[in-house]
């Protein structure tokens, strides 16, 4: 399975995703940071981690997912063209990185290199099954949508991060 081994299966409280959900997290502890926080996870999903992004885009070679969780905390940093091989790769499937608390403008970076939304470490298990299902529910087809492309599911996303703060949003275009 291209050095991957799935790390989660069912969580707590079997929240089911709002699709037959396949999860890949790609990072240098993936397996480790799943056991920590999956354990403990409401959702209800396959998990299969991958400690590199050479051995996440092998497994996508002959895999398919809905999302994949790509671990920037690291040196030297993933590169927008790597970032967006791994957009490419996953196909219909999303992505979503996990940054530190110093990382904003990699954060930034890799939404205009094609991912979805960003988690921000450390986070407990009910903020990583959050941004999970929200991501998972964008996704989703949408009927009322007059477009469903990647740049309109980002705004959408950044809208539903907005809408939870008392910050003033104006979306244009």
């Amino acid at each position: 399975m291209s050095g991957c081994t799935q790390v989660w299966a069912t969580g707590t409280e079997e929240i089911p995703c709002p699709v037959a959900s396949r999860l890949l997290w790609i990072g240098a502890e993936a397996d480790v940071s799943f056991a920590r926080h999956g354990a403990s996870s409401p959702l209800s999903c396959e998990v299969t981690a991958c400690s590199s992004l050479e051995q996440g885009l092998a497994w996508l070679a002959t895999n398919t997912c809905d999302l994949v969780l790509l671990d920037l905390d690291r040196q030297p940093p993933y590169s927008c063209r790597e970032i967006a091989t791994l957009v490419a790769a996953a196909g219909e499937g999303l992505v979503l990185v996990v940054i530190n608390e110093l990382q904003g403008e990699q954060a930034a970076d890799a939404m205009r290199c094609g991912a979805i939304d960003y988690v921000i470490k450390p986070f407990s298990a009910r903020q990583l099954s959050d941004a999970i299902l929200s991501a998972l529910r964008l996704g989703q087809a949408t009927h009322n949508l007059v477009s469903v492309s990647q740049v309109s599911k980002q705004v959408l996303q950044l809208a539903r991060r907005a809408a939870k703060t008392s910050a003033s949003v104006l979306i244009s275009g």
